[in-house]
């Protein structure tokens, strides 16, 4: 069994570095803007933040991860007339749906400003500005990693685009040169996204096979992209409405200082979660060739032992924080915040059971259940939804966290089932199935042969 040094020496450090780096600068960025903006002004800011983000979606499309693996697909076969089709089509056609996201959000703000929601509705303004900077640079970083350059490809979006928020943050509250508010932070946001933006263009442009630089004609395949990109943007889209549906529906319910409290009790628990996200970046790709070999029984271990890692790194958050919630959140964020420890409790303890169910999502894609996964997170998010809507209004944050935790739990068992009963691996820290040696019902069915 491969240990986690042997793991990283494979190559995975360097992801792991940028995803350390960047999981610290963006809760820096929170903790700035808290300390600077206070809760009503944070919390402005996040709902806004939120709404652009999921409305990032329908201008993508499923583009990016089309555009990482159809590029990957040209770049083998050197059928750089489809690569050139590929790069023009999707810029074209995220460009175009982000126009309209921004007329949506243009809208969207200009009924906020009629029921005298000023403060939103100029901060959905700046905001809607940072659509297609983000859609265009993430189309950008996904060529990046399907020509290879996979960590290249997370630089823009990952680091550079956080760091220089902070940059810019930074040097305006330190130099009092202009006052800051939500909306100025989320013109600071625009303005690194759009910075971020042209660092990645360049990285492109010099990454770029030399042969597109001879203008091949462009090989088009509309039909064939949209149909591969659809599904794959419905299972960002439903991720993404599990992410943020918590802010939204807060927003819409409760008062802006309870979604700012609320917004920070969500970026320390996510804290908890980091351990599960920073080893799978290392495991994955050795899940995938065990997973080819067969051999299962390897595999089964090494998920075990993943698993075990992630749980170790986030109990002691967790003990902490319940421990030392409100002294925490005091010290870091400010005294308003430390009314958020039960929601951040709450988080807490639902970003535990996530580490504890370990990579299950990862191994039911690669044993082909994507359909499962699938129906699993529609179910997940129909009842972070649901609760969302029946626990916000009467409880505020502290509800937003029940029905965010339930759907946690929900979605990782669910998946935990099928991938038991479907690839044959038990994913939990501590497995309540013998190691698989044959795989499961998904292996010893060929292509062609069908399935429950």
């Amino acid at each position: 069994m491969l240990s986690l040094k042997a793991l990283l020496k494979k190559g995975g450090i360097a992801s792991l570095a940028v995803k350390l780096t960047n999981t610290a600068m963006v809760f820096g960025i929170s903790v700035l803007l808290a300390r600077t903006l206070g809760a009503d002004g944070f919390g402005i800011y996040s709902f806004v933040l939120a709404m652009v983000q999921i409305l990032v979606l329908p201008a993508a499309v499923g583009l990016p991860q089309l555009v990482v693996r159809e590029t990957a697909k040209a770049g083998v076969r050197k059928d750089w007339g489809r690569l050139r089709g590929l790069w023009q089509w999707a810029s074209r056609s995220s460009l175009i749906f982000s126009l309209i996201m921004i007329v949506v959000l243009t809208g969207i703000a200009k009924l906020m400003s009629l029921i005298g929601e000023e403060g939103r509705a100029s901060t959905l303004l700046a905001g809607a500005l940072l659509i297609p900077f983000v859609a265009l640079g993430r189309l950008r970083d996904g060529a990046l990693r399907g020509l290879g350059k996979v960590i290249i490809g997370q630089v823009s979006d990952m680091i550079i685009r956080p760091l220089l928020l902070i940059i810019f943050v930074f040097s305006l509250v330190t130099t009092n040169f202009y006052p800051l508010s939500a909306t100025v932070a989320m013109a600071l946001n625009v303005s690194a996204a759009a910075c971020a933006f042209l660092f990645g263009a360049f990285l492109l442009r010099r990454a770029t096979p030399v042969h597109l630089s001879e203008n091949p004609t462009p090989d088009l395949d509309k039909s064939g992209w949209w149909a591969a990109a659809i599904p794959l943007g419905m299972m960002a889209g439903l991720n993404m409405i599990n992410q943020h549906a918590d802010i939204l529906l807060l927003g819409v319910f409760r008062p802006d200082d309870e979604v700012g409290v609320y917004r920070v009790a969500v970026q320390a628990a996510m804290l908890v979660a980091f351990g599960l996200h920073a080893i799978e970046m290392v495991v994955i790709p050795q899940f995938a060739r065990l997973y080819a070999s067969e051999n299962f029984a390897s595999l089964q271990r090494l998920v075990t032992v993943s698993a075990r890692l992630t749980s170790l790194l986030a109990i002691p958050i967790v003990v902490v924080y319940w421990v030392l919630g409100e002294r925490f959140l005091s010290l870091i964020f400010g005294d308003e915040f430390a009314i958020g420890y039960l929601a951040m409790s709450i988080l807490a303890a639902g970003q535990l059971m996530n580490a504890l169910f370990g990579s299950v999502k990862a191994i039911l894609n690669m044993g082909g259940c994507e359909r499962e996964s699938m129906r699993a997170m529609m179910w997940g998010v129909g009842i972070n939804l649901t609760l969302n809507i029946i626990l916000v209004p009467p409880f505020g944050g502290n509800g937003a966290a029940i029905a965010t935790a339930a759907s946690v739990v929900f979605w990782n068992a669910r998946l935990w089932v099928v991938a038991r009963r479907r690839v044959g691996i038990d994913t939990l820290a501590i497995p309540v199935s013998r190691p698989s040696t044959r795989g499961g019902k998904f292996m010893s069915q060929r292509p062609g042969q069908g399935g429950s």
